[in-house]
């Protein structure tokens, strides 16, 4: 078996309505190269706290994006030519792989191009790109 399989990719909405306005990006975020830097973290779960299910993250990244709003919306550029959010509450891209490795046999993990591959899909890496989402969030069973 592979070490990861991506088993799933779902679009979650937030969980109520949100505002539907426009964020200017700040003055250092428009300094920013415009690409994705892929980070992965992993957390072991206390003892007294079941492992959440795919259908749990998503619950939770649904209620989350209600407050954090901007998150569900896309990168898009003012009449101006200005970077900024539409907050469209489009959602975010949530992708679920499995593993028959546990944590500790995936080793030390060392952030690099070849380990992200791994465990981020390569689609959704142009955040300006209109045709692609933009936000990746996933969850290992």
């Amino acid at each position: 078996m592979e070490k990861v399989k991506v088993v799933g990719f779902t679009m979650v909405k937030p969980a109520s309505p949100t505002p539907s306005n426009t964020i200017w990006l700040s003055n250092l975020d428009l300094f920013a190269t415009w690409y994705h830097v892929p980070a992965i973290y992993f957390f072991r779960p206390a003892a007294s706290i079941a492992t959440p299910s795919a259908a749990d993250l998503k619950l939770s990244l649904s209620r989350v994006l209600v407050p954090y709003y901007a998150f569900a919306g896309r990168f898009t550029s003012s009449p101006d030519g200005r970077r900024e959010i539409k907050c469209t509450a489009e959602g975010a891209y949530f992708a679920e792989a499995v593993s028959e490795l546990s944590l500790d046999e995936f080793g030390v993990y060392t952030p690099s191009v070849e380990n992200c591959r791994l465990l981020v899909p390569a689609h959704g890496s142009n955040p300006s790109d209109k045709n692609e989402k933009s936000t990746l969030f996933f969850s290992f069973s």
